[in-house]
């Protein structure tokens, strides 16, 4: 996949605004990531907001997949558990 970004500069700074960037991950299960900042419109804040949005876009794709692993452990349990399912 790859990532969609917007940028809204300040109504009064040309240099100053809120990037978002969006990652719909190949997983669809995953769904769909957004990271948003406000910076400084330069190369420095560029770059920090490049790595930014990385390290936090992976760390929601590990929480996803916990959540959904929880999900479906929880999910087969009761399943087996309950006598009226299934029949």
């Amino acid at each position: 996949m790859t990532w969609e970004i917007s940028l809204n500069l300040d109504l009064d700074q040309e240099d100053i605004g809120t990037v978002s960037a969006t990652w719909t991950d190949s997983n669809i299960a995953l769904g769909v990531f957004t990271y948003s900042k406000r910076l400084k419109v330069n190369t420095a804040g560029g770059n920090a907001f490049i790595a930014e949005a990385i390290l936090a876009r992976d760390a929601w794709q590990v929480k996803q997949q916990t959540n959904i692993n929880g999900a479906t452990w929880a999910l087969n349990k009761i399943n087996a558990a309950d006598p009226k399912v299934g029949g």
